[in-house]
């Protein structure tokens, strides 16, 4: 380090040029990150007060290239790490998604204190811990929790992730990403079975089919969110309970009462037959995509042309216009691929959804 005046380079800091500034910040920045092992302690501390007194003059380009710099080394000088991650967004963003040495702490304050672009690249940065995940949840920006949902790699516990699939029901933008997202709990992909477009809708019941296991733990949540609310003995249908309920029901009967145009009366007549909860059989014979009524006339044990028929009747009796051929083949064609299990433990699923819901 003889060859180095490290005085002299802390004087000539000072100097306002930005031509001096420039080739100073070049020569400081090639001893300090590329010459590391050669200096001693109290030379590192200088040359990271010359860093961050150049860094603090420095035209954006230089800032934007030191910023590069030092987000791919590991021990980048932490006070300029400081200054950077809160530089304008442009400058901070390589810092935020590339440097691993920023703490929880320090990505917390950016969240609270910069700008929806800091938060974004936050959003985006890898193995970002739950903690921090929640405070961007927090803070709520829409765009953030989008690209938050698409990072597989960010951690958001279960409370979190429950917000999230309750704000997709009004944000678009978060559905598919939800429903795309590695590891998603098969629990929340059919909560949001009601809200999503016909194509999630038939990914969800073929990548997340309602099996025991999930109905054990959709019924201690909503054992747990009844209790928060002061709810004693809330009670829901087994599989078992809606199979026998189910084999009673007589289709014909119900596809009577469509011919007749009384969609009413067959609601009250299925809620009452199969003892589940009025907002599931509403929402199933009046959701126009379909998926949900062949869930439905599955697990009543209808077969193939009674489900076509009940679904052209109540769609005929809705919008007054017949369905194209296409489409009663593709609704057909998720009758066939429900199993009459699939189907059942779905139903309870969602008599135990509005349960869920603390």
């Amino acid at each position: 380090m003889a060859n180095y005046n490290l005085e002299g380079m802390k004087v000539l800091a000072a100097e306002k040029t930005p031509e001096s500034r420039r080739d100073l910040l070049e020569q400081v920045v090639d001893i300090r990150l590329f010459r590391d092992e050669k200096l001693r302690d109290g030379e590192r501390e200088i040359l990271d007060e010359i860093l961050l007194d150049l860094a603090a003059q420095a035209e954006t380009d230089l800032r934007l290239q030191l910023a590069k710099q030092l987000a791919d080394l590991p021990s980048p000088p932490e006070a300029l790490v400081q200054f950077l991650i809160h530089d304008e967004y442009e400058i901070a963003r390589p810092m935020l998604l590339g440097c691993r040495t920023i703490s929880n702490e320090s990505l917390l304050k950016v969240i609270r204190t910069e700008s929806e672009g800091h938060r974004i690249a936050i959003a985006n940065r890898e193995g970002i811990s739950a903690e921090v995940s929640s405070v961007l949840i927090e803070v709520g920006e829409d765009i953030v929790l989008t690209n938050l949902v698409e990072n597989d790699s960010a951690e958001i516990d279960f409370a979190d992730m429950q917000k999230l699939i309750e704000r997709s029901r009004n944000v678009e933008a978060l559905r598919r990403p939800l429903i795309e997202r590695d590891g998603l709990d098969p629990i929340f992909a059919n909560q949001m079975f009601w809200w999503v477009s016909g194509s999630l809708r038939e990914r969800i019941l073929k990548e997340f089919p309602v099996d025991q296991d999930v109905l054990d733990r959709a019924l201690e949540l909503g054992v747990a969110a009844a209790a928060s609310r002061a709810e004693v003995g809330a009670e829901y249908k087994t599989p078992g309970e809606i199979i026998k309920r189910a084999n009673a029901v007589k289709v014909n009967d119900l596809i009577s009462l469509l011919r007749a145009g009384d969609l009413k009366r067959l609601i009250t007549q299925l809620i009452s037959d199969l003892g589940v909860n009025g907002h599931t059989v509403r929402e199933a014979l009046t959701d126009e995509g379909g998926q949900a009524l062949a869930l439905l006339c599955k697990s009543i044990g209808a077969d193939r042309g009674q489900f076509t028929t009940m679904f052209l009747l109540i769609d005929y009796q809705r919008s007054k216009t017949p369905r194209p051929a296409g489409d009663l083949q593709i609704i057909a064609s998720i009758f066939d691929n429900i199993s009459e299990e699939q189907a059942v433990n779905t139903l309870c699923f969602w008599d135990l959804d509005d349960l869920m819901v603390a």
